[in-house]
């Protein structure tokens, strides 16, 4: 999935995310074989886009904590239950991602 920024704050950056069976895939290629694939897709769409300046690159599945999860609520879920993500457990657990963002 691709996201262009630059269409909401007007810088150019291309948010671009796999999940489920895609993410695993890439978890373990480096980070230039990453960007190869993201740029061959790009060019697909745009044959005269430049070559990338800048890159940040987040790799969930091989991250310590996460292992890969993502959060959700579920069906049937109220205002109240996204609420309760944006709270802390004893001050040493916290929660991220789009289920703590009750707009999102």
């Amino acid at each position: 999935m691709t996201l262009n920024l630059y269409k909401y704050l007007k810088i150019p950056v291309l948010l671009m995310f796999t999940v489920a069976e895609p993410a695993r895939t890439i978890k373990d290629m480096s980070d230039n074989d990453v960007l190869d694939a993201a740029m061959l897709v790009i060019q697909k769409w745009y044959p005269s886009a430049p070559n990338y300046i800048n890159y940040k690159r987040s790799n969930w599945n091989n991250e310590q904590y996460s292992k890969g999860a993502f959060s959700y609520l579920k069906a049937g879920a109220t205002p109240e239950d996204c609420e309760l993500y944006q709270e802390s457990i004893d001050d040493m657990i916290y929660f991220a991602g789009e289920a703590t963002d009750c707009d999102f």
